[in-house]
């Protein structure tokens, strides 16, 4: 049986990291089914069964954050394996616990019938993922989980399970479908894409170079051409929305009011500007998305129309809980952040910026910056706000990321989990990451 388990999380692992086998997360679940409820393990066999699956799936999983501590903190490199080690091993204590639970309740029940079997292994499972997604980083001092372990994600990639999670929604929540939506949106919008200059992938040399002003002229030419093509073509009236990602210009941008007013002027009457970069507001930093538009009045000599913060922090990527920090002393050269560039970022509270962008009278942008849209902003949040506003308004929401920091299979988990989400919202959703923009399920 412990080969099964073995292959089990083969065909897990597989479904996650290659998109052409997703269908193997099925498998992958039809095989736990099967070890659990064909013999009668003890409760010490059943937590075996549920670590090794555990350090099998979490310790290919998690390599992302092995790559992204050794790559980018302050960790040194047994620092930086001595923590994915730590969470390899607490996920997958929870996924032990996971199997013990359906063994006890098995044994409980005294369940011995195939469906009634297969009944309890569903029912703990659902628990299992629920708890993970919603709460399984809240030994970090707030209640929220980790959304990337969804065993829904990978069959995300198939456009028939997501027209299924469409048609569920719908019939709960009635409205538009994503198809109309995304044809109000596209016939009244265009987008341009602004590509960013400065990543996180960069050496901190190479980073160091860039300076504002560099940085500020580069994009000022790219909204010049993005423009002058627009006025060429056929669109001219549609509102023109050109989007840079998270940290595309990377510092406090009310502090350079010159460059702002030189973008706003490479823009025209019917073009807005989208970019992520950072606000400084009251001797705290937040990490934000600004809007700029032209035609209206300057505030304090700033063109800054609107500004949207970041409501959510990473534990351990931008903040590190306090019992962690003893913990870090012998892990990193730093006591109060494992990464230099999001150590100072304070976390948004309602009151400061904006809650969304208002285009016209029927365009509505609601954005979301990186893990908050993963980790913080539930589902049904965006449906009240959508059936609240009524038919005649058009929500869009724009996730703004910085995937730049990530090895290549997880970018591409985190916009297959983005378009899971945008499955079940039904809302037009646009991924503005460092390699390109996307709308999703277009």
């Amino acid at each position: 049986m412990y080969l099964m388990v073995l292959l089990s999380a083969l065909c897990h692992n597989s479904a996650f990291l290659y998109p052409g086998l997703s269908f193997l997360v099925i498998a992958s679940i039809g095989i736990l089914a099967y070890v659990l409820s064909a013999t009668v393990p003890t409760l010490k066999r059943s937590l075996g069964y549920g670590v090794l699956w555990g350090v099998c799936v979490h310790g290919s999983h998690f390599f992302w954050l092995f790559e992204l501590l050794r790559t980018q903190s302050t960790c040194a490199l047994t620092g930086s394996a001595s923590l994915y080690l730590l969470i390899v091993l607490y996920f997958s204590l929870l996924t032990g616990c996971w199997f013990l639970s359906y063994t006890l309740v098995r044994n409980f029940l005294g369940l011995t019938k195939t469906h009634s079997l297969t009944a309890a292994f569903f029912v703990t499972a659902v628990a299992y993922f629920v708890a993970i997604e919603h709460y399984a980083l809240s030994l970090f001092g707030r209640v929220e989980g980790y959304p990337f372990l969804n065993p829904f994600i990978p069959l995300a990639r198939y456009r028939w399970f997501c027209i299924l999670l469409a048609s569920v929604s719908s019939v709960y929540f009635p409205g538009q479908t994503l198809s109309e939506s995304y044809r109000r949106f596209n016939k009244s919008c265009d987008l341009t894409y602004i590509e960013p200059l400065v990543n996180r992938a960069m050496s901190k040399e190479e980073r160091a170079l860039i300076t504002p002003a560099h940085l500020a002229q580069r994009v000022y030419h790219q909204l010049t051409s993005a423009v002058s093509k627009q006025k060429n073509s056929n669109d001219y009236e549609k509102i023109h929305i050109l989007c840079a990602p998270e940290s595309a210009f990377p510092f406090a941008i009310n502090d350079y009011n010159d460059d702002q007013k030189l973008w706003n002027a490479a823009l025209y009457k019917n073009s807005i500007f989208l970019i992520g970069t950072v606000y400084e507001y009251e001797k705290k930093v937040y990490q934000s998305v600004a809007f700029l538009r032209p035609g209206f009045k300057y505030l304090h000599s700033c063109p800054i129309m609107q500004i949207y913060v970041k409501k959510h922090k990473i534990p351990l990527c931008e903040y590190l809980p306090k019992f962690t920090k003893k913990i870090l002393k012998g892990l990193s050269n730093s006591r109060h952040s494992l990464f230099d560039l999001a150590c100072n970022l304070s976390r948004g509270k309602p009151g400061i910026g904006v809650q969304q962008f208002i285009l016209n009278d029927q365009v509505i942008i609601l954005p979301q910056i990186c893990s908050e849209f993963f980790c913080t902003s539930r589902i049904v949040d965006f449906l009240a706000e959508r059936r609240h506003a009524g038919s005649d308004k058009q929500f869009v929401i724009f996730l703004f990321i910085n995937d730049s920091w990530f090895i290549p299979s997880f970018r591409e988990l985190m916009q297959t989990a983005a378009t899971l989400k945008a499955a079940c919202i039904q809302m037009p959703t646009v991924y503005v990451g460092h390699f390109g923009y996307k709308q999703l399920l277009r």
